[in-house]
This record gives C-alpha cells, structure tokens and sequence, in this order.
C-alpha cells in the first residue's frame, strides 16, 4: 500500500476525532502520570515493532482501520531512517474537548540516532488510544 496513503489515513484518523477540539487543561477524569506512562508504552511499542500491541491498545471502533501492517508502514516512512532509539525528551500531557467529550493527548519527543521524531497520542476517558499521529 502506498506510504502517503497510509500516513494520511492516520492522520484522517487523528483529525477526525479532535477536530474543532479546544484545548483545555486535563480533565480530572484522567490521571496526567497514566496517560504519559500509556504514551510511552505506545512509543516503547512501536521500537521493538511490537505493531500488534499497539493495535490492542486501541479503541475497539479504531482497530480494524489501522491494522499492524498500516502502523509499519506509517513508522518506515515517518522515521525508518531515524537509527536506534536513544532517549524520550520531553513529554507534555493536555486535556482536549470536543462537544461534551474529554480527551487526553501526550506529545512525546523522542531521541533517535539520526533524528528527533514527535508523537501525538489521543486517548478518550477509557485510556483506550483514539489518535497516533508521528512526525
């Protein structure tokens, strides 16, 4: 399947589901140490291509969108180049609203050799991952 194909339909994704979102502090519906803990099980996730745990951390409705394979092709062609895995930077925790809903969103920076790579994960108030977006 064509990269780009696969790269916007995760984006769609992620778009789909926050916009016309405001951004807001954290809901006191989620827990600012599990959702970055979360996070960072995704990002640990996704460095050892363990693809199909990522897949399962996802919210029911999301899963047979984006399977293992979408997700692998999404991270050769967002940082397949970027080396071995170093370090996480930074990791910031906000609340997101759309209409009535909250959602947590982690933006995690992370250290490879070659590159830095950014994520965005969105979680609703399950803490199941609704939006994976890398760059």
């Amino acid at each position: 399947m064509n990269k780009m194909v696969i790269m916007i339909i995760i984006v769609t994704l992620t778009f789909a589901l926050l916009t016309a979102c405001t951004s807001t502090e954290l809901s006191s519906d989620f827990d600012s140490a599990v959702v970055e803990s979360s996070a960072q099980g995704v990002v640990d996730a996704l460095n050892a291509k363990d693809y199909d745990s990522v897949v399962a951390m996802l919210r029911e409705d999301l899963q047979d969108r984006l399977n293992a394979q979408k997700i692998a092709d999404a991270v050769e062609m967002t940082y397949g180049d970027a080396g071995e895995f170093t370090a996480i930077n930074k990791t910031t925790v906000i609340g997101q609203k759309k209409e009535d809903e909250d959602f947590a969103v982690a933006i995690i920076e992370a250290k490879y050799e070659n590159k830095k790579v950014i994520f965005t994960l969105s979680y609703d108030k399950n803490m199941k991952l609704i939006g994976l977006y890398m760059k």
